[in-house]
């Protein structure tokens, strides 16, 4: 992995495979695949939900875990949740989410500034060339070809091709609404238009997070997986793939460790 030395070198925090695709040799490594809610710090949490995910199993390694965005923020234990995804590249992997991009943003300002948010102070503990490098190689998708699905942390819009899709709605969007065109174009907002998820017919099965007001989505062609661990309710999981593949696996959190009534500008 390639050292960033300087902050000039940082400016640019799009990564270089904004798309990544699983092929087919990469998945035949494993046994079961599961996909993961919004983590959002919340390590204990993490980490009792792998104790379910792998009971009974010879080799959680055969298990690729994967999580739809929102490793970090907000939650107790953020620089636990990156490193064990660090040191554990091989059976998990994430696609980026709007509260990664935020501390990206952040992290960047510190290196340029030295000023941080007293909340955020815990990235002073990051290292540039291996946290913020692998926080910002998060690519913004991940395709599984073989089982015709694509996680995303917010959603896509319908009818748009990916390489077409705005970088912000796939962090950012949860409904859809109509312009005065009657063309449909993406809101970070849930008060207007429609959830997304809803009207989403394809052509992958698309499993994101984002949404912890809606909890758990399930439509014929999306699954939202983001139930609010950091706001004191569940941190929720579904096998696409392998014996158990369509079991939901869920913990509660131990904890409300923020608070969702109050008003943050992410």
């Amino acid at each position: 992995m390639k050292c960033l030395p300087t902050a000039d070198k940082i400016l640019n925090n799009i990564p270089s495979i904004v798309h990544y695709h699983c092929d087919d040799e990469f998945i035949e490594k494993f046994e079961e695949i599961i996909i993961i809610g919004d983590i959002h710090g919340c390590y204990d949490e993490f980490q009792l939900l792998l104790e379910r995910i792998h009971q009974g199993v010879d080799n959680p390694k055969k298990i690729l875990k994967i999580c739809a965005g929102d490793l970090i923020n907000k939650g107790p234990k953020s620089k636990e949740v990156l490193e064990y995804f660090m040191k554990n590249q091989d059976d998990c992997i994430s696609v980026r989410g709007n509260h990664d991009q935020v501390m990206i943003n952040e992290y960047i300002n510190y290196i340029k500034t030295g000023d941080i948010a007293e909340k955020n102070s815990w990235l002073k503990e990051l290292t540039l060339d291996g946290h913020f490098e692998f926080l910002r190689q998060l690519p913004y998708t991940i395709r599984i070809p073989k089982l015709n699905i694509l996680i995303v942390h917010a959603g896509l819009l319908p009818d748009v091709s990916l390489e077409n899709q705005q970088l912000v709605d796939m962090i950012e969007m949860r409904n859809i609404v109509e312009n005065g065109d009657n063309v449909r174009v993406a809101t970070k907002h849930n008060d207007e238009g429609v959830a997304w998820a809803s009207v989403w017919q394809g052509p992958w099965h698309i499993y994101f997070g984002h949404d912890a007001r809606r909890k758990l989505q399930e439509h014929p062609y999306a699954t939202g997986l983001d139930t609010g661990v950091v706001y004191g309710n569940e941190l929720t999981a579904k096998f696409v793939m392998g014996p158990r593949k369509g079991h939901l696996v869920s913990v509660k959190a131990l904890q409300m460790w923020n608070d969702p009534n109050k008003k943050t500008k992410k």
